[in-house]
């Protein structure tokens, strides 16, 4: 039997419409200014009661140097569109690429994006109408936010904003740049407008305007700042004095936000100047370095509130105090900036700017993931169904199909079941291993990858003689390690969860079992190996 084309097309199809640019604001939004990064916030507080939550983050954009370096050489060298998929298959082994790969960055970021419109809900809807309630008084607004918490609304208003997401992404790249351009503007005066809310408070007058607040919302007149701070205190919260170990055991956790400044890389295929490996790292490490600025800074503003409050009112939440129920508030740094503000212009620029951040980022993980699952379907290991492009638009529809019943198939749970989240706090562990990859994939790229490397500018430069990228690649190693290490000794951060773990174990097992599967299958019954494939950079 004939061997066929080692890939399913000679050409990729993929057209390069985005320029280094938009790139650098692509990997913004993926950190995204009012994502992950309020879990950083919440937690911080209550897991490392002496970490300086500003230094924590200025430390990790220094700490992620090395792998978002190795990031940007890496892809620069391999420029097509799948991402880490791409060079991990070609220079550590093709199982690991796919299955490290097709975890982290499509099957749990199904989970990310079902849960997505919750979050949009309770950080972004939910406190401007109680601001809104409390502006106007009215109680049909206080009937609307509590309606909306019902898991049908929830799952019906999730189906509505992820399919709404999907018609964005179906038209392609040319047209997701002109969107994206929109909704990062919005984002900005987001951004902008909880800079001022917070500059602008003091404790004083936020502790008026947060009893005010949740007054209304209660029913109670009472002082609920102090409350917050009593009750905290005597449920065993003590802030203490600054820790240097506190402060740096927080950089894991740094990395839930600042984790994924490199999602540029899945459309080197469709970037303009992708070979120059300076853009890359403009728009990869400019991001993170941009973004850890903006919450070093908003981690000295929500000083404004009250250290002790602040510290005091994410404790209880983590804990789960009864207390928080009873405020009937959800906290985070878009609820308290909101209850700061005595402004409802920068209320409505804040709501707005901060929902159409994370509705970005939810037409970027389809964009995002469409082109790994495309990649991997180029090289034969995935159906080829989900690697052609659409008859009108210069996409992977049917990737992109698949993705929206992957994230739908998560919402509907999430809605009805929050605690479900307690199930999957180990998925951490897949980001984990793609990273340890990458660190591998830079540390052997001068040598398994030699005629590629020795092609690139970079590879001129070494440090005793030995290449920059080996260099960086064992650093980037030892930097996982650091993050393993927290990760597995510190249970509030999810990664030593038996049930956790064993749902993610799992997952990993069927993906090695598909991929020899799938293997064994083309090279026995249609007689052609998948892995030679491997030995070449995919078609442009």
């Amino acid at each position: 039997m004939q061997q066929p084309e080692v890939f399913v097309r000679a050409k990729s199809g993929l057209v390069r419409v985005m320029s280094v640019h938009d790139a650098l604001i692509f990997n913004l939004v993926t950190i995204s200014f009012f994502s992950a990064s309020l879990f950083v916030f919440q937690l911080a507080p209550a897991v490392f009661p002496g970490s300086n939550v500003t230094l924590a983050f200025l430390l990790t954009i220094l700490a992620t140097a090395p792998l978002y370096l190795g990031y940007a050489l890496l892809a620069a060298s391999y420029p097509r569109s799948g991402g880490d998929y791409v060079f991990l298959s070609r220079l550590v082994h093709p199982a690991l690429a796919f299955v490290a790969t097709f975890a982290a960055w499509v099957f749990w970021q199904w989970w990310y994006q079902g849960i997505f419109p919750l979050q949009i809900y309770w950080q972004s809807v939910a406190p401007y109408l109680s601001k809104l309630a409390f502006y106007t008084g009215s109680s049909a607004l206080t009937a609307l936010n509590t309606a909306m918490l019902s898991p049908e609304v929830a799952i019906v208003f999730g189906i509505v904003l992820i399919a709404v997401a999907l018609l964005f992404a179906l038209p392609g790249l040319r047209f997701y740049v002109k969107v994206q351009r929109v909704m990062f503007v919005g984002a900005i005066l987001g951004v902008a407008s909880i800079i001022v809310i917070l500059l602008t408070t003091t404790p004083v007058n936020f502790a008026g305007s947060f009893n005010s607040v949740v007054a209304s919302l209660t029913g109670e007149s009472k002082d609920w700042y102090s409350l917050v701070i009593q009750t905290a205190h005597n449920a065993g919260y003590s802030p203490g004095a600054f820790s240097w170990s506190d402060t740096i055991a927080t950089i894991p956790i740094a990395m839930m936000s600042l984790g994924y400044g490199f999602w540029s890389i899945m459309l080197m295929g469709e970037i303009k100047e992708a070979k120059v490996s300076k853009l890359q790292i403009y728009s990869i490490y400019g991001s993170v370095a941009a973004s850890g600025l903006f919450f070093a800074l908003l981690g000295v503003l929500l000083a404004n509130v009250g250290q002790d409050f602040y510290g005091s009112l994410f404790y209880l939440y983590y804990a789960g105090d009864p207390l928080i129920g009873q405020m009937s508030i959800t906290p985070s740094y878009v609820g308290i900036a909101m209850i700061a503000s005595n402004n409802a212009i920068l209320d409505t620029l804040l709501a707005l700017g901060s929902a159409l951040n994370v509705f970005n980022l939810m037409i970027l993980m389809f964009v995002v993931g469409s082109r790994v699952m495309f990649a991997q379907s180029m090289d034969r290991i995935l159906p080829q169904k989900l690697g052609e492009l659409g008859r009108r638009f210069i996409t992977p529809v049917n990737a992109m199909l698949l993705y929206f019943v992957g994230s739908v198939a998560w919402l509907i749970p999430a809605a009805v079941y929050p605690t479900l989240y307690y199930y999957f706090t180990a998925v951490v562990l897949g980001v984990l291993l793609a990273y340890l990859l990458v660190g591998v994939a830079t540390a052997v790229f001068p040598y398994r990858g030699k005629a590629v490397h020795d092609s690139m500018p970079f590879s001129k430069y070494k440090l005793g003689g030995i290449p920059v990228t080996a260099v960086l690649g064992v650093l980037n190693i030892l930097f996982c390690l650091f993050l393993f290490y927290y990760y597995a000794t510190v249970p509030a951060l999810g990664l030593n969860n038996p049930t956790s773990l064993a749902i993610v174990l799992a997952v990993y097992v069927f993906l090695f079992v598909y991929y020899y599967a799938n293997r064994w299958y083309k090279k026995k019954h249609l007689g052609y190996d998948v892995e030679l494939a491997f030995k070449e950079i995919p078609p442009e």
